[in-house]
């Protein structure tokens, strides 16, 4: 079963280097609401899968490590910590969660960088995770765990002595079942060449170069020169891949900010400006939780515009993400209006782009909210208390405006004044 899950991931990776067909560019896709972990990595792999099939060009917005990678690390240790009290308390589904936080934070810079101390937290993290999936009874989510850390590390193995018996029994099977596959080379080049390559958190030399005799599964590419920092991570599958490391790009740069922007509310101007710094015909999708599902919003923006907006709930399961993803993209290349593609009762295609900035307040401008001179008349013959009151009102105004520059605006009561 996994050969061929790994064998799926290596055409996502081949399929990525096709060319591309005249048309948009696909930028990527922002996560919110404290999504993070895997699923949401598999969520991001399913829509690059899903733009390469429909022949649109991919922006690797994942091309630079965080800035601070330090900061990261931290952050991933104390998750790992606070997985370490959940399951002394016996509290595995909170357990896991926090070993899939520890897993995100060490993906935003970490796994990037050769300091040893992170990758003996990246141990921990899968040792962690798969520990409380073997307590949950996940069997696939155990072996998935310990075949990540044998991918990049083949030689690890527990304390015998200490570990427990079921996920000894689970690190041994998976184990000899990663050793049965044949190993797989990368071939890495980078633009300018001669940048220096890391992966898994080991010097390989100057690009163009060969690594050979490397584990399928998932793999943590640096390539580094004088112009910036190129990184990815990188599924190999059961065929060998190539990559290469365009560092420096100033689309990938740009396409990169434009996801940072998409994590948070932001206005519609704003989108905007971000993406044609880019191109003039781009798609880019948010990641928002929406109960026991994950909602994407995707938009399309041309020449300046959020030409259309397109919405598809997906559940978090292999074939979901595919039908869900490949849906999402097609509606964004050929709808003209936009709608939910999986519309139920209650849902209303009007509201999506107010999902897709942030959904606080309108994108609409809204006619200004006037203080009467009544109002202000008996401030000024009132007293302190009135004039403050007229003041806030004041000030709520020049907030108003402040937000709209922002995409979004706040009424003002002035029923109390």
């Amino acid at each position: 079963m996994r050969r061929a899950r790994l064998s799926l991931c290596a055409l996502t990776v081949l399929a990525l280097a096709a060319p591309a067909l005249a048309g948009p560019v696909y930028l990527g896709a922002a996560a919110r609401g404290g999504l993070s972990g895997e699923a949401t990595q598999a969520m991001r792999a399913a829509l690059e899968q899903a733009v390469a099939r429909h022949g649109v060009k991919v922006l690797d917005t994942r091309s630079a490590a965080s800035s601070d990678a330090e900061g990261s690390l931290q952050k991933a240790r104390a998750a790992l910590d606070d997985a370490a009290a959940a399951y002394s308390e016996n509290r595995l589904t909170e357990c896991l969660s926090y070993a899939d936080d520890a897993l995100a934070e060490f993906e935003r810079g970490p796994a990037f960088t050769d300091e040893r101390q992170a990758w003996s937290l990246f141990r921990d993290i899968h040792a962690m995770r798969a520990l409380a999936a073997v307590g949950l009874k996940r069997s696939a989510a155990a072996d998935d765990a310990i075949a990540a850390l044998l991918a990049v590390d083949p030689r690890w193995s527990p304390n015998r002595a200490r570990t427990p018996k079921e996920l000894m029994r689970h690190i041994d099977d998976v184990g000899d079942e990663m050793r049965s596959l044949p190993p797989v080379q990368l071939q890495v080049e980078s633009k300018p060449n001669g940048g220096t390559v890391l992966l898994d958190g080991k010097r390989q030399g100057k690009a163009p170069l060969v690594i050979e005799g490397l584990v399928p599964g998932v793999h943590y590419l640096t390539v580094t020169s004088g112009r910036g920092r190129f990184v990815q991570k990188v599924t190999l599958g059961d065929e060998d891949a190539r990559v290469l490391a365009k560092v420096g790009s100033r689309k990938g740069a740009a396409a990169r900010e434009v996801t940072q922007l998409l994590e948070e509310p932001l206005g519609a101007n704003k989108l905007v400006d971000a993406v044609s710094d880019v191109d003039d015909d781009a798609l880019v999708v948010v990641l928002l939780p929406a109960g026991r599902q994950v909602e994407m919003i995707g938009a399309r923006i041309t020449e300046g515009e959020v030409a259309v907006v397109v919405g598809v709930r997906i559940d978090d399961n292999e074939n979901d993400r595919e039908r869900a993803s490949y849906e999402l993209i097609e509606g964004l290349l050929e709808r003209s209006g936009d709608s939910w593609l999986d519309q139920a009762a209650g849902d209303d295609p009007r509201t999506l782009r107010q999902r897709l900035f942030g959904g606080i307040g309108t994108t609409e401008v809204e006619e200004e909210v006037a203080i009467s001179p009544a109002v202000l008349a008996s401030a000024i013959i009132g007293g302190a208390v009135i004039v403050v009151v007229a003041g806030v009102a004041v000030g709520a105004v020049v907030m108003r405006e402040v937000q709209k520059n922002e995409g979004f605006t706040f009424a003002v009561d002035t029923s109390q004044l």
